[in-house]
C-alpha cells in the first residue's frame, strides 16, 4: 500500500528543495536511487517529475531571457563608454594634450600602443603564419544521408526525445 498523497506531497517538495539547492549535480546515481526509493504509483511518480522538469526548464527559460537582457543592457554601456572614450581621444588629439592630471579623480594620457596586424594582402603571407579551421557542412550531411546515401566517415543517428508540454 502506498504512502497517502500528503505525505508524498511533502516528500517531492523536500526533493525538489534538494535539487534547487544542487544536492545532486554531481551525484545523477544518488538522484536515480532517491526517485526509486520513493513509495509512489509510477504514474504518479513519473507525472511529478515531468512537473519537475518543466519547473526547472522555466527557471533556465527565464536565466536566459535575464542573461539576453543583461547582455544588451552591457553592450549598450560599452557603446557609451567607447563613444566618450573616442569624444575624449580625439579632442586631446586635436588639442595636442598627452596627458590630464589635475589632482582631480583621474588621469587621462595618450599612450602608444602595443601595434596590432594589418593583413594587406592574404597571398604573400608565409604558410607558417596560416592557420586552417576544419568544419563539417553536418547540415547537408543529414540531407545526404536522409535520402539514404551513403558518406563515408559519417552515418545518420536518430535519438529518441523526451517531451514535456
Amino acid at each position: 500500500m502506498s504512502e497517502p498523497l500528503y505525505k508524498l506531497t511533502e516528500k517531492f517538495k523536500e526533493f525538489l528543495d534538494d535539487i534547487e539547492s544542487g544536492k545532486y549535480d554531481d551525484d545523477p546515481e544518488s538522484l536515480k536511487d532517491t526517485l526509486e526509493s520513493m513509495d509512489i504509483e509510477w504514474n504518479l511518480k513519473a507525472n511529478q517529475v515531468g512537473k519537475l522538469i518543466k519547473h526547472i526548464d522555466e527557471k533556465i527559460s527565464r536565466h536566459k531571457d535575464y542573461e539576453k537582457n543583461q547582455k544588451e543592457r552591457r553592450i549598450r554601456e560599452e557603446k557609451r563608454s567607447d563613444n566618450l572614450k573616442k569624444y575624449l581621444f580625439n579632442n586631446m588629439k586635436e588639442k595636442g594634450i598627452k596627458k590630464i592630471d589635475n589632482d582631480l579623480e583621474v588621469i587621462i594620457s595618450i599612450r602608444k600602443g602595443t601595434g596590432s596586424v594589418e593583413i594587406v594582402n592574404e597571398e604573400e603571407i608565409p604558410e607558417e603564419f596560416v592557420k586552417i579551421i576544419k568544419q563539417f557542412d553536418k547540415i547537408g550531411l543529414k540531407k545526404l544521408l536522409k535520402e539514404g546515401k551513403e558518406i563515408p566517415g559519417c552515418k545518420l543517428i536518430v535519438k529518441d526525445n523526451l517531451t514535456i508540454k
